[in-house]
C-alpha cells in the first residue's frame, strides 16, 4: 500500500487472511495508519516520509482506518477466509 500525495493506494483492497500488508509512506509528510475503531486496532505512530509500517491480518472482516495527521485519508481493507 502506498501512501502519497494525500492519499492511501489503492483506497480499498481486498486480501486474504494471513496477509502482511506494508504501508510505504511516498509522500514528503509524515502519516499514520489508524483504525476508525471496532476489533481490530491498528496504530503505526508517526510514519516518517520513506519509512513503512506492516501488519498480518489474521481474521477475516473489514477493517477502516485514516491518517491521524491528515484525517481527510481514509481506506478499508476488506480480509476474506
Amino acid at each position: 500500500m502506498a501512501i502519497n500525495k494525500g492519499h492511501f493506494d489503492p483506497a480499498t483492497v481486498t486480501i486474504k487472511k494471513g496477509t502482511e500488508v506494508v504501508w510505504i509512506n511516498k509522500d514528503a509528510i509524515t502519516h499514520t495508519v489508524t483504525s476508525d475503531g471496532g476489533g481490530l486496532v491498528l496504530n503505526s505512530q508517526a510514519i516518517a516520509a520513506g519509512h513503512s509500517f506492516a501488519h498480518i491480518f489474521d481474521e477475516p472482516g473489514t477493517i477502516t482506518y485514516h491518517c491521524a495527521i491528515d484525517r481527510t485519508m481514509t481506506s478499508t481493507i476488506i480480509i476474506e477466509e
